[in-house]
């Protein structure tokens, strides 16, 4: 029997992204076969929201409004947060993990690009993993969901993270997890997809052969060119100490409406898209340079990462390797004060890459399987 809940706290939570084609079958075969929807491993977080937009109807003679209408659908956003393993909660959300391309090529083709995603709410005292108490689970789901931005964090004293923007077109709640109608609609007429149903599947703590339960900062190995910057030097002796590398990008859309409908009929990505790296360090030795030259030669620089499996002898095999190729430096800062080490930002800027072109971009391989 169901208990009312007095609160919902994180253990009975759990985070699912559905197949690419938010409007299509969640099952392999129509309403059977294999369930489509994936578990989003180690998330951390997931925050909904919707905005709406209300048009003043307003006449001479009155001052109230007559009305307030609603033109366009609802702004829909959800941010959800995991820590990185092996770049199957990339994979799961769209993205080529495995390095054959670049990064955003499901969302630049449109085979990855729009899905539905799922928060699932397990009874009162219940874990989500595990559980499997379908008629008293609640799920709150987002549909027609796009990302919009991506950002991947590595940081002394952090265990290296991921997050991403999701924009959507609809929220839905839903009692039970069971054979329920999907939270997408019809972006032509904004009308409720009937014909497939869905179903969660149960939470799984992604455990096994191989797989680490996080990745750790000490086991990070950055690959940058020594000269990238002015007066700093990025690696071998007397390199800067680096705190912290994150990596941006914002995948923006472009809203497209049409007379007939309040909902758009599609999202489409805002291109060139523009990504940064930003690498935070205690300022070591400094070489000569001068910001006078980078005008006459304003050179591109790769970078790469390696994040290994935690091993005691520093050996342990790539779990993950992040490539950002042909960047330039975008600017840099420095600061020192009384009582702190003097500190260095730098920031790099690319362009993501097209499908086939492996010399620009964001690069991510995961030894997921």
């Amino acid at each position: 029997m169901a208990t009312n809940r007095s609160r919902v706290i994180f253990p009975a939570a759990a985070l699912f992204a559905g197949p690419a084609g938010s409007t299509g079958q969640h099952f392999s075969s129509g309403s059977s076969g294999t369930n489509l929807i994936n578990q989003i491993p180690r998330a951390q977080s997931a925050s909904l929201n919707f905005d709406v937009t209300l048009t003043d109807v307003n006449q001479l003679g009155q001052l109230a409004a007559l009305d307030r209408l609603i033109l366009e659908s609802p702004t829909v956003s959800m941010d959800i947060s995991w820590l990185l393993v092996d770049g199957k909660a990339e994979s799961t959300l769209g993205f080529q993990a495995k390095g054959q391309a670049t990064f955003i090529s499901g969302q630049l083709d449109k085979t990855n690009d729009d899905r539905n995603y799922f928060l699932l709410i397990s009874p009162e005292g219940s874990d989500a993993i595990g559980n499997t108490q379908t008629g008293l689970q609640n799920v709150i789901s987002v549909g027609n969901g796009f990302v919009s931005n991506y950002t991947l964090n590595l940081a002394v004293g952090q265990l290296p993270t991921a997050s991403l923007t999701i924009e959507g077109l609809n929220i839905k709640v839903d009692t039970g997890s069971f054979d329920k109608t999907l939270p997408a609609v019809n972006p032509l007429n904004g009308r409720p997809i009937t014909a497939w149903n869905f179903t969660i599947p149960t939470a799984t703590a992604y455990t096994g052969v191989g797989i680490v339960s996080a990745l750790r900062p000490g086991d990070v190995v950055l690959e940058f060119p020594a000269t990238a910057g002015i007066g700093n030097i990025l690696s071998g002796a007397g390199s800067v100490n680096i705190q912290s590398v994150n990596f941006s990008l914002p995948l923006s859309r472009e809203t497209l409406n049409r007379l007939g409908s309040p909902f758009a009929f599609s999202r489409e990505l805002a291109v060139p898209i523009q990504s940064t790296m930003t690498i935070e360090a205690l300022q070591a030795d400094l070489r000569e340079s001068n910001l006078a030259d980078l005008l006459c030669n304003n050179q591109s620089y790769n970078f790469r990462v390696r994040l290994k499996k935690p091993d005691c002898e520093g050996t342990g095999a790539n779990a993950i390797v992040l490539d950002y190729r042909n960047a330039k430096l975008q600017s840099q800062a420095f600061g020192v004060d009384i009582g702190g080490a003097a500190t260095t930002t730098l920031t790099f800027q690319n362009q993501l890459a097209g499908l086939g072109d492996t010399s620009n971009g964001f690069f991510f391989s995961g030894d997921y399987s």
